[in-house]
């Protein structure tokens, strides 16, 4: 029978629960309809939980331009304007598939097993999809944050936006998945945020800057000599292709009590300009415990392209 599937093991049988998908936007959500149930209501979604872990639970789910309003700090302030007598309340981004969802709980009481109020985000391709809980659906279960993370975790999306950035004379191919792109104060400078769920929060910046004439590499990563050559080690990232650039990688090692990753600096050289790459802000046992991975870095890096 179509639809169904059936495992024996001695005189017992599971059927399979049927799938569904629906989207809004770039997202589709991809569920088991035994778990959530989700309609079609003006521009947005409503997402009704009827599974034991949240059943009775019913989420809005809506589309809004731009992303600077998911944050957790924004999330907090609207869950404790809708649920303000928590007994107990945390926020954090945490990923969700390909994406990072921003999750606010709060619950009735202190116990574990207290009912549970929660609402959400996911910034994507200049888009802020919210999921927000209706407070007077908050009943005795208490895994509603939980089942929001499952059902994000499954959703999917088209391939992401990939631009390309002009440095000197060298294109650079940026994936907006992972990389938000603005342009320094002086205009000569392009900045790439890291997104999470690539990078944790905040969100690491990474500067892509081009000079000339030429600065050599072997003396061209500002503050490093004055550490040490001992904290410093140094390696070549070989071009992927005739037209890219060689960078010489340096990694600063920060002597820190507990690990935090390096300090990452990048410069290739050709013709009369060099090519540079730094972590921006400041560089500490602090401030530098959340980085960019060595991968992402180094596909940035090789992905340059010399102008013809």
């Amino acid at each position: 029978m179509a639809g169904l599937v059936l495992a024996l093991c001695g005189k017992s049988a599971v059927v399979a629960a049927a799938t569904a998908s629906i989207a809004i936007g770039d997202l589709t959500f991809n569920h088991d309809t035994g778990f959530w149930r989700i309609e079609r209501s003006g521009d947005g979604l409503v997402a009704t939980c009827v599974q034991p872990d949240c059943g009775g639970a019913v989420i809005d789910i809506s589309r809004h331009e731009g992303e600077e309003a998911c944050t957790k700090e924004a999330m907090s302030a609207e869950v404790d304007r809708l649920f303000p007598d928590a007994g107990r309340a945390y926020a954090n981004v945490v990923r969700a598939g390909r994406f990072a969802l921003v999750l606010a709980q709060r619950h009735a009481g202190d116990a574990l097993s207290s009912p549970e109020f929660a609402i959400g985000c996911v910034a994507w391709q200049g888009s802020e999809y919210r999921f927000a809980m209706r407070p007077e659906t908050v009943g005795t279960q208490s895994r509603v944050g939980s089942a929001l993370h499952y059902l994000v975790g499954t959703a999917t999306a088209p391939d992401p936006v990939v631009e390309t950035v002009r440095i000197g004379a060298a294109d650079f191919r940026v994936s907006t998945e992972v990389w938000r792109i603005s342009v320094a104060p002086d205009g000569e400078t392009v900045l790439l945020g890291c997104r999470a769920p690539t990078c944790h929060e905040p969100m690491p910046l990474v500067a892509l800057s081009s000079r000339s004439p030429a600065r050599a590499c072997a003396t061209g990563f500002g503050g490093i000599e004055e550490r040490g050559p001992e904290e410093t080690s140094y390696s070549t990232l070989p071009a992927e292709a005739p037209d890219g650039l060689a960078f010489t990688i340096a990694k600063t090692y920060l002597g820190c009590r507990n690990y935090v990753p390096p300090d990452v600096q990048a410069c290739a050289v050709h013709g009369d300009r060099s090519y540079h790459l730094s972590l921006a802000g400041p560089a500490g046992c602090r401030s530098s415990s959340w980085s960019v991975p060595a991968e992402v870095l180094a596909e940035l890096l090789q992905s340059a392209r010399i102008v013809r």
